[in-house]
């Protein structure tokens, strides 16, 4: 943060207006901001889930097999880059965890043609619809 910057903060922090004004318990609670926050613990993590790993979880039709098992693998590690398409959908609820390659796919389909629907609506919003 510039010199200049941190110097308005420390003004509008230390303004009597500011100070004068003593919060209700029913109002919000003031943090000073500029203090440093605690360090916390350092954290290990695993090595990131990989594409041989997440192969092994799939079936012949792509049904995912121990869930929870890949689950926790993904939250002590992560996943590589690369396979963040192929399972974030899982970890946002786009997909079930037990659907199919094909159920996925249509499910898929269904959401793209919704939200063509949706743009196109957007689209057609004449200027005086928008202030109503």
């Amino acid at each position: 943060m510039g010199k200049q910057t941190q110097a308005s903060l420390d003004r509008a922090f230390t303004h009597p207006e500011h100070l004068s004004h003593r919060p209700a318990e029913s109002d919000f609670e003031l943090y000073d901001v500029r203090k440093p926050l605690a360090r916390s613990a350092p954290v290990s993590r695993d090595n990131p889930v990989t594409r041989t790993e997440w192969e092994s979880h799939l079936d012949l039709d792509g049904r995912i097999h121990r869930v929870k098992e890949l689950q926790d693998r993904i939250f002590g590690g992560g996943i590589e880059p690369e396979l963040r398409r192929d399972i974030w959908p899982f970890l946002l609820n786009v997909f079930s965890w037990d659907t199919t390659v094909a159920e996925r796919s249509q499910v898929m389909t269904e959401k793209a043609e919704a939200y063509k629907t949706m743009k196109s609506q957007w689209k057609s919003i004449l200027p005086c619809q928008i202030t109503r």
